[in-house]
């Protein structure tokens, strides 16, 4: 019996049930769009922030590429072209017959091609001194041959100019005497 009398000192009439219920749906649907604001307000700033980090990534990309592009530039004007102005100038030097063994192609970049260059430049000069050793001791001997001749000598280019003259050596010392 108490719990009737219970129940019956909490009854509530449809009135105010339908009035409590119409409240709490409210309320409810209150809750609901203010959730949806809030969920999409935070949706909206992860989207913003998202864009602008994607922004400023997309940015620096373009950078890092345009300083990419530059120095390729920097490198192909500093280095590559001199490089290969200089293998063109050794090539120039070298007797025909060397420079087409040392021809660019052989190496795949330009200092492979600059190494090839230089070896066969560096024989040539080894050959230049060599030779220039043999004629300062041929000149060394035709010198001593004409300033050492008893009868007279001189020697004439290919254009008829005199290159040198020697009248004789003296009669030696001991012919002197008699």
């Amino acid at each position: 019996m108490c719990l009737r009398r219970a129940r019956n000192d909490i009854s509530i009439g449809a009135d105010l049930w339908f009035e409590l219920s119409t409240q709490a749906s409210d309320s409810l649907t209150d809750l609901r769009n203010a959730t949806i604001k809030a969920t999409r307000d935070y949706v909206d700033r992860l989207i913003a922030g998202t864009m602008r980090e994607i922004a400023v990534a997309g940015g620096i990309f373009v950078l890092a590429l345009i300083l990419c592009a530059y120095s390729f530039w920097v490198v192909v004007r500093r280095v590559i072209r001199p490089i290969n102005r200089m293998v063109d100038a050794l090539l120039g030097t070298m007797p025909s017959g060397e420079a087409a063994l040392a021809a660019p192609g052989t190496e795949r970049d330009e200092i492979g091609k600059l190494a090839v260059v230089l070896r066969a430049f560096q024989r040539t000069v080894e050959d230049v001194k060599r030779t220039s050793a043999e004629l300062a001791r041929s000149q060394t001997y035709l010198r001593a041959v004409v300033d050492h001749a008893v009868d007279g000598l001189f020697t004439i280019d290919s254009a008829g100019v005199v290159k040198s003259f020697q009248s004789g050596l003296r009669a030696p010392l001991w012919l002197h005497g008699q």
